[in-house]
């Protein structure tokens, strides 16, 4: 028994050193918090809070378009980052096109209206999307 549960500590320690966030997740909040200057950008300014990080909020949705749009040597935004998180030079220099990608689909996002009738780029300016301080 003792066996056994020692075996089954050192697998479920395994799987959480590699499980974690969405890819993409670090690049685009920071891009985000250094862009306007934000105290703090969380999960849940794109993201349905406590659901899976595949739900996005209505914010989120609306990168959706033109985050999908966009191709890496043929691959998605997130299977490219896949394809060379394993190389910390090739990661980090990633990381600074996603950034740049997402900010320049940010662009576009600001002109789109929520359902409150609003600009994104209005609401961003005053901090009005959950998830943003």
């Amino acid at each position: 028994m003792l066996r056994f549960v020692c075996v089954a500590l050192v697998a479920f320690a395994g799987l959480s050193m590699t499980s974690g966030q969405a890819p993409a997740h670090s690049a685009f909040k920071n891009a985000l918090q250094k862009k306007y200057e934000f105290q703090s950008v969380s999960c849940n300014a794109c993201h349905e809070k406590g659901k899976p990080k595949t739900e996005r909020n209505e914010f989120g949705k609306a990168f959706d378009e033109g985050l999908s749009a966009l191709k890496f040597d043929g691959l998605s935004i997130t299977e490219k980052f896949e394809s060379v998180k394993d190389n910390e030079a090739e990661k980090k220099a990633f990381e600074a096109v996603m950034a740049e990608s997402f900010l320049a689909v940010l662009e576009e996002v600001k002109t789109k209206e929520s359902s409150t009738g609003e600009t994104w780029g209005a609401m961003l300016e005053a901090k009005s999307i959950e998830g943003i301080k």
